[in-house]
């Protein structure tokens, strides 16, 4: 099977694809995740395999509009210096908030987060094609 055809077979079944960076990116940031599924509703998650080596803890599960909370984790099996980007579920599926970190040596992230959409918010953290569990941060 052809590249072309892989791709075209991959998106069809809503897979994580990784691809090569792009732009000014070094090549020390490691491929990039793009979440082309197709997902109707949060409750489709589930039925993905998550990919293990990619963790998520929250300092709080509910927080008022623009309380700063903490998200944290370990990416054990990405190298140091990996981009941690943190994603918001929305109606049509998966956005990037501008919240990003890098991994440090020992393959750990800590992330300062302010949301301001009132309500559960249902978060994720991707890097380097691994998606951690979703998780919900209630906004006041």
């Amino acid at each position: 099977m052809n590249n072309a055809v892989a791709r075209l077979v991959a998106l069809s079944a809503g897979l994580l694809l990784c691809a090569a960076p792009m732009g000014t990116a070094s090549a020390a940031d490691g491929p990039e995740c793009v979440d082309r599924g197709s997902v109707s509703t949060v409750e489709d998650l589930s039925d993905r395999p998550q990919q293990p080596g990619l963790t998520a803890l929250t300092s709080a599960r509910t927080v008022d509009a623009r309380q700063e909370f903490r998200v944290r984790g370990s990416a054990a099996s990405l190298p140091a210096g990996t981009r941690v980007t943190l994603q918001h579920w929305q109606q049509e599926g998966w956005t990037s908030l501008p919240a990003e970190v890098r991994t440090t040596s020992d393959g750990t992230y800590n992330m300062r987060v302010k949301l301001w959409r009132k309500g559960p918010n249902t978060l994720r953290i991707v890097a380097a094609c691994l998606a951690s569990e979703p998780f919900q941060v209630t906004v006041r």
